[in-house]
């Protein structure tokens, strides 16, 4: 599963990552994701997560396209805004 948009506590990544571990697929959740505003947040996500979360940062242009191209999903669970 593959998250990548702003890194923010209003996206619900925690909720994505509390969901990835209830599911226990064998493909581990990448978030392609950071934000200088949230720095507690992403703190807090990091500490509590399983060590199988991939934590890449911002990735731009083509490594971006190929996340996409090879995640065998996409995870949103902002209650705010749609993708």
């Amino acid at each position: 599963m593959l998250f990548a948009r702003l890194l923010k506590p209003d996206k619900g990544v925690h909720v994505l990552l509390q969901a990835s571990r209830q599911v226990q697929s064998a493909l581990p959740p990448v978030i392609a994701a950071d934000s200088s505003e949230a720095g507690d947040y992403t703190r807090r996500l990091k500490s509590t997560s399983d060590d199988c979360v991939g934590f890449v940062g911002c990735v731009y242009g083509s490594d971006l396209q190929q996340l996409f191209a090879n995640c065998s999903g996409l995870g949103t669970s902002s209650p705010t805004s749609p993708l």
